[in-house]
């Protein structure tokens, strides 16, 4: 199975904190270990392997950075994206995908959150040119024959395929507000 990609990338993990820690540990004590018998060939061998070591944690946290920066990145992109769709379409809003609940071959039912109203409702995608997520935001033209302003929300809410604009991952929100100024 494919990992989420509308998820932010985590860069710090338990086990690489305390691997992180570990090759510190490792470097101090093979390095004092030296100190007593310099000219013995085993304390340098254990430098050698703690150095090996430390240079490994580093590079996972080279890695894991690096694949979080890059997400961040087109994670900015796909949010510019969105307001640019946004400026070219006459009424728009965005809702969130909270949970994807089936998936059939014509198209999917999902929980949604209307992020303007913060109304939480059940609803049918049909299916769109996008792969989505749960933690995806999309920009949609609510349909004027199911939401009108002062009639109830219908308990289920149809998502036509022409009236999706686009899509953005909710967990990059805050990155993009930063760019913007």
């Amino acid at each position: 199975m494919n990992a989420n990609p509308f998820v932010k990338p985590k860069i710090m993990t338990g086990w690489l904190l305390v691997a992180s820690a570990s090759a510190v540990l490792c470097l101090a004590f093979s390095t004092t270990a030296i100190l007593p018998t310099p000219a013995s060939l085993s304390p340098w061998l254990l430098v050698v392997s703690s150095l090996v070591f430390a240079a490994a944690v580093g590079a996972v946290w080279l890695v894991r950075l690096r694949r979080t920066s890059r997400w961040t990145r087109l994670a900015i992109e796909q949010w510019q994206r969105l307001e640019t769709a946004r400026l070219h379409v006459a009424t728009t809003t965005e809702v969130t995908i909270l949970s994807i609940e089936a998936v059939e071959p014509t198209g999917t039912w999902v929980t949604l959150r209307w992020n303007q109203f913060d109304h939480v409702q059940r609803a049918w995608m049909e299916a769109l040119p996008n792969e989505i997520w749960e933690g995806a935001v999309l920009l949609i033209s609510p349909d004027p024959a199911q939401i009108q302003l002062g009639s109830p929300w219908p308990p289920i809410y149809y998502l036509k395929a022409q009236n999706y604009h686009g899509f953005a991952p909710a967990a990059a929100w805050a990155d993009y507000c930063r760019t913007r100024g």
